[in-house]
């Protein structure tokens, strides 16, 4: 219950975002959840890999602590991906289209 928890408010964060700049809003907050879920794996295979290089034995580790060890991993990820695109969009003229207009109606009011 708490991951469809996390799941939402991280999906809806990226949604307004994306609604803010007018872009996809779907697509990226689907994009942000599964980058969450990318972060969650990569740092559960590297716990195990660095459990496995020590000598350690995760068999007896519940799956919850491991869950949990990946949880900011994954929350890394996410915001890593919010952090581009919401420094992308700020940079970027809002629509290619607008300008076009805007100088079309420059040129036209000066000739």
């Amino acid at each position: 219950m708490l991951g469809v928890v996390i799941i939402y408010f991280l999906g809806r964060s990226v949604y307004r975002l994306a609604e803010t700049y007018h872009k996809n809003t779907w697509g990226h907050a689907v994009g942000s959840v599964l980058f969450y879920y990318l972060g969650t794996f990569v740092a559960g295979i590297a716990i195990y890999l660095l459990a496995d290089l020590n000598g350690g034995n995760l068999e007896n580790t519940s799956d919850m602590a491991i869950n949990l060890m990946a949880v900011p991993f994954g929350l890394a990820f996410w915001y890593a991906y919010r952090a581009f695109f919401k420094h992308r969009w700020a940079q970027a003229p809002e629509s290619d289209m607008e300008l076009l207009d805007g100088d079309f109606m420059r040129d036209k009011g000066n000739g």
